[in-house]
């Protein structure tokens, strides 16, 4: 009597092995050579974009602004606020485009569409750490302000951005896959949180009640909780790092989940 064969169990996770190490190298070599090649100035020029960024602002914020809200810089008062958003805005756009721009890779059973996020993941984390660094050191350094650096509040502001970012990025990934123009739609739904995130003013100036609306932005927590740690005077008391990791994490879960579950749509859209 033949025993029926029920369908084939999934295999139960276990630590990474040593060949998932080796495909996520391979692959930040990989995008590192195509993302920032030499011919085009590769690292130079990413992070000549964010320096242009926040001298053109900070110009134009002195023309409308005798001094800051917070310090006596322009550069260093926007460079604070601008950073953490733009580490949150290369993590997202950077991960959601992962699997798109390696989907030839994913042919190849080794390969998977998470390797493909978490490679690039690493590395727009990695230039991101660096692109601060050089930027904050360059402005305080040349502008000879005085100041008392804090890292940890530092530290978790530009790991809680990445963490929002790779959350979201890991959400927009499975949806593209089956709306092609949320791609062109996410750029202009996310544009106003430039404004809304604080990068322009601190977060007390704001008059109730708009005040308690932009508390529900997490950005703007990052934003204030960067400022803390640059600027001994400003506490940022409003900030809180559990909020911004709770409503990272949500998206980070059912987007990584989705992502395993429509491996086969990701790899071969019927788009």
């Amino acid at each position: 009597m033949s025993r029926s064969v029920g369908p084939a169990r999934p295999k139960p996770l276990g630590p990474p092995s040593f060949q998932f190490f080796r495909v996520i190298f391979a692959l930040v070599a990989r995008e590192m050579s195509t993302r920032y090649p030499r011919g085009s100035g590769g690292y130079l020029w990413a992070i000549a974009t964010p320096v242009l960024t926040i001298m053109v602002m900070s110009v134009a914020f002195s023309l409308l602004l005798r001094k800051p809200s917070l310090g006596h810089s322009f550069l260093l008062f926007f460079a604070t606020g601008y950073l953490p958003f733009h580490m949150y805005t290369a993590m997202v756009n950077g991960v959601m485009s992962a699997v798109k721009y390696n989907r030839p890779l994913l042919q190849y059973p080794a390969v998977t569409p998470i390797d493909t996020i978490l490679a690039r993941a690493i590395l727009i984390f990695l230039t991101e750490i660096l692109i601060t660094t050089i930027i904050l050191t360059g402005i305080i350094y040349q502008a000879q302000t005085p100041v008392n650096l804090d890292p940890l509040p530092m530290a978790q502001a530009l790991l809680s951005a990445a963490f929002l970012g790779f959350g979201a990025g890991c959400m927009n990934t499975v949806v593209m896959a089956f709306i092609p123009t949320w791609e062109r739609l996410w750029p202009v739904l996310t544009a106003p949180l430039f404004i809304l995130s604080g990068i322009l003013f601190v977060y007390e100036q704001v008059p109730p009640p708009f005040r308690d609306w932009l508390w529900y932005n997490p950005l703007a927590h990052l934003v204030g909780r960067m400022r803390s740690g640059v600027f001994g005077a400003y506490p940022a008391y409003w900030t809180n790092m559990l909020y911004v990791i709770g409503f990272a994490a949500v998206p980070m879960l059912v987007g990584l989940y989705l992502v395993r579950r429509h491996k086969s749509v990701l790899i071969n859209p019927k788009f």
